[in-house]
């Protein structure tokens, strides 16, 4: 399947089915490591971290790679032309410097990697929404409660979508994920199973809180919304 003819298109571009829509989240993913390469992951460090056992059962050269994997990523964030730019000139201008900035520190953690995704299936007319995938801790008193915030892109998911409810997200819908999975996507109703499994937060003491994310310009400036909460990066 090609999908830089899909470009051309002036409507929602709408697969027939699962196993078509698995293969453009391929392709997609195929596209976006093309393009970036072997983005570091200071997050991804620490899920591998957290996998092991934790921080204190690691070898020593996963720690050195954590420093620099982290030092690399708050390079990246705090990179005034990045996120912090006190004005863009268009959306298109956002997305343009995050990816020149992703390649400059070779760096990339699931949101800013979303942000690309998101924005090439934009432009493939691919009907889409971005979403933050949390595990909360159920007993958890906090304000923000303790736990995993990830962000990801779900793609030809069903009418009218219910963020709340992942088994109505549609049986041929797919999430999109070039940070967590390894070839890109699977199916949308395998996600909370899907990331139990990688951040191992068992069903028992963590629920699975989805979330719609948000990105837009505003007066030139950007704005982040996960729900209806501004987020300050």
């Amino acid at each position: 399947m090609k999908i830089t003819n899909c470009k051309t298109q002036n409507h929602p571009l709408l697969f027939q089915g699962l196993q078509e829509n698995l293969a453009m989240g391929k392709e997609v993913t195929r596209e976006f490591r093309k393009e970036f390469g072997r983005l570091h992951s200071s997050s991804w460090v620490d899920t591998l971290l957290s996998r092991r056992g934790g921080f204190w059962n690691a070898p020593y050269k996963m720690i050195e790679l954590r420093d620099k994997y982290t030092l690399q990523a708050q390079l990246l964030r705090g990179d005034k032309n990045a996120f912090y730019k006190e004005k863009f000139n268009s959306y298109e201008d956002f997305i343009e410097q995050l990816k020149l900035r992703m390649k400059k520190y070779k760096s990339g953690n699931c949101v800013e990697q979303a942000y690309i995704i998101s924005d090439m299936l934009e432009k493939m007319k691919i009907k889409s929404k971005q979403l933050i995938l949390n595990l909360y801790l159920k007993d958890s008193d906090d304000e923000i409660p303790k736990g995993i915030r990830h962000v990801v892109n779900i793609a030809n998911h069903a009418e009218p979508f219910k963020v709340s409810k992942p088994n109505q997200w549609g049986e041929d819908a797919v999430i999109i994920d070039t940070w967590g999975i390894s070839n890109g996507t699977i199916k949308a109703k395998d996600a909370p199973a899907y990331y139990r499994d990688l951040f191992q937060k068992s069903a028992d003491r963590y629920k699975f809180v989805p979330e719609l994310s948000t990105c837009k310009l505003v007066n030139n400036e950007l704005v982040i919304k996960r729900g209806n909460n501004l987020v300050k990066l």
